[in-house]
C-alpha cells in the first residue's frame, strides 16, 4: 500500500466528518490505494460510531488518552502504506491532495520527508480567530505533511512529552531537518477554517507548558535565547496586537493579552531557568 492517511481527533464529529467526506475513494483522485485510519482520543470514542454508520472504508483506533503526540503516533502504528500523511480533523483536504503528494514522490525518489500547504478558508475577523497557514514551507505544521514510514519510526515519531497540541511538531521538525532535507509541496494542500478561540486562558496556559517542554528538549534552538525572544515580544506587539486592534476594532482582544501574557512568563522562564 502506498499511503496511510492518519487523523487524530477528538470529541470533534461534526468537523471529523468534513475532513473524511475529502478523503473518500470517489473525491480524491489519486488511481493508488490508499487508507484512512483515525486515532481517537475522545473520552467515550465518540468517532467509532460515526465511522461504522457513515464512513466504514476508514478504520478506527483507539487513541491512548496522552495528548495528540500520543494519540498521532497510535495511529501511525496501524499504518500499512509505506508514507503516513498526517492531517488535523478540522482540515478539508484538496481532492488532489494524495495525487499530488504521489507525484512529488515519484518525481524526488531521495526526499522522506514533505510538507504540504495549509491555506485559510476566508479572510481573519477577529483577534481571538487562529489557523495554521503555511504557505511558503519551514513549519511542517502537523496537520498537513508526509513521511516515508521507516523514517518516521527512525525518528520515534512525535515526542509523547508534549500532551497537548502546542510544539510537537515543531520539535520533530527540529530533529528531521539535521539530517533529512524536507521538501515543501504548495500543490499537496488543505483549507484549515479560522477557529474562534474561546478559552485565551487555556489556551495559552498549555501552550506554556509545552513551550518548557520544548526548550527542555531542544535547549540549543537559538529562538528562545531571552535576547532574541524579547525582540520577538516587541515585535509581536507592534506589528501584530497594535495593528489588529485597529483592524479588528479589538474584537477578541483578551486572546492578544492573554497571548502576550504567556510570552512574558515564558521569557522569565527563559531568564531565570536553572
Amino acid at each position: 500500500m502506498r499511503f496511510s492517511v492518519i487523523i487524530p481527533t477528538c470529541n470533534r464529529n461534526h468537523l471529523l466528518a468534513k475532513c473524511l467526506d475529502g478523503l473518500a475513494a470517489g473525491v480524491q483522485t489519486i488511481g493508488e490505494e490508499y487508507e484512512v485510519i483515525v486515532s481517537d482520543d475522545g473520552k467515550n470514542n465518540e468517532a467509532k460510531g460515526l465511522l461504522a454508520e457513515h464512513y466504514p472504508w476508514a478504520q478506527w483506533v483507539e487513541g491512548p488518552k496522552r495528548g495528540p503526540a500520543a494519540n498521532r503516533n497510535c495511529g501511525a502504528k496501524r499504518a500499512r502504506g509505506e508514507w503516513v500523511v498526517f492531517l488535523d480533523d478540522d482540515c478539508l483536504p484538496d481532492a488532489q491532495l494524495l495525487l499530488n503528494y504521489n507525484q512529488t514522490v515519484v518525481a524526488n525518489p531521495h526526499i522522506r520527508l514533505f510538507e504540504g500547504r495549509i491555506s485559510p478558508d476566508r479572510a481573519r475577523t477577529r483577534m481571538d480567530e487562529e489557523a495554521p497557514i503555511n504557505e511558503t514551507g519551514g513549519l511542517l505544521w502537523s496537520c498537513n505533511f508526509m513521511i516515508a514510514k521507516q523514517l518516521f519510526e527512525l525518528l520515534g515519531g512525535f515526542n509523547e512529552a508534549f500532551q497537548h497540541a502546542a510544539m510537537e511538531d515543531v520539535d520533530l521538525r527540529r530533529r528531521a531537518q539535521h539530517a533529512y532535507e524536507i521538501r515543501f509541496v504548495a500543490s499537496a494542500f488543505v483549507i484549515h477554517p479560522w477557529r474562534r478561540v474561546t478559552q485565551p486562558r487555556l489556551k495559552w496556559n498549555r501552550a506554556l507548558l509545552a513551550h518548557k517542554t520544548y526548550i527542555k528538549l531542544q535547549p540549543s534552538d537559538e529562538s528562545f535565547r531571552a535576547g532574541r525572544f524579547t525582540k520577538q515580544i516587541l515585535t509581536s506587539i507592534t506589528r501584530g496586537t497594535m495593528r489588529d486592534i485597529v483592524r479588528f476594532k479589538a474584537a477578541g482582544i483578551n486572546y492578544a493579552l492573554y497571548f502576550h501574557l504567556f510570552q512574558m512568563r515564558l521569557l522569565a522562564h527563559l531568564v531565570f531557568r536553572r
